[in-house]
């Protein structure tokens, strides 16, 4: 079981064997699941897929509360203390 917390949408699809294979346990085709790894973004509507497909492969910690926090914005902290431009 793995007990490693990816920090990105790309490390939490690495935890499968293959992109083939998370694009399998979400029913999704392997495109969309290549297009997805690269925006670091899977649509809402496979989460539960996910979940599930983690819980199948013993992949420890993957919930709805994490998918979130993969998926939340990340702040530009220069715009925040006024150093961008």
């Amino acid at each position: 079981m793995s007990t490693e917390q990816p920090s990105s949408v790309r490390d939490l699809m690495a935890l499968w064997p293959s992109l083939s294979a998370f694009a399998a346990d979400t029913a999704a085709g392997y495109e969309a699941v290549r297009q997805w790894f690269k925006r670091q973004s899977i649509p809402v509507r496979y989460w539960p897929a996910v979940i599930e497909g983690a819980a199948q492969r013993e992949i420890g910690g993957v919930t709805s509360d994490l998918l979130m926090k993969l998926h939340a914005p990340v702040p530009d902290l220069r715009v925040a203390s006024g150093e961008a431009a």
